[in-house]
């Protein structure tokens, strides 16, 4: 299994076998508040199957997360269904994928996501959680 395409997007679904976006390609968050913020999205693309995956159920695990500990971790998972009709040689068996998320950021940091296929990494991305306002204010005031 393979990732050929994946972002984060306001909204995203799949209807009739294909991937519907809206907002996608983030590359960063502005908060117009004070952190601790909420955010919400989804992680969306195609997941390209090999010839020997056709007609398999595959488990594609979803993790939120950053480096630096500002974002409250997510998980969640989805099954890649294999299981459809056979395509033509030289064209990869698609699956489109749209994965809802909920976390927290409690400052700004560089938040990611990581897809993975029972522990192999499939793809990860990333997106800048910038602005707000400290929850406290400045010692020195």
């Amino acid at each position: 299994m393979k990732v050929e395409a994946v972002m984060f997007a306001n909204e995203a679904a799949i209807d009739n076998g294909l991937l519907v976006i809206q907002g996608g390609g983030w590359e960063h968050i502005d908060t117009p508040g004070y952190f601790p913020m909420g955010i919400t999205g989804y992680v969306a693309g195609i997941l390209t199957l090999g010839e020997d995956q056709h007609g398999s159920l595959l488990p594609v695990l979803l993790q939120v997360f950053d480096d630096s500990g500002q974002v409250e971790g997510f998980r969640a998972s989805i099954i890649a269904n294999g299981t459809r009709p056979k395509t033509v040689q030289g064209v990869p068996y698609r699956t489109p994928f749209a994965i809802s998320f909920m976390t927290v950021a409690s400052g700004p940091t560089v938040m990611k996501a990581r897809l993975s296929d029972e522990g192999t990494e499939l793809a990860v991305i990333s997106v800048a959680i910038r602005g707000g306002a400290p929850d406290t204010p400045p010692a020195d005031m």
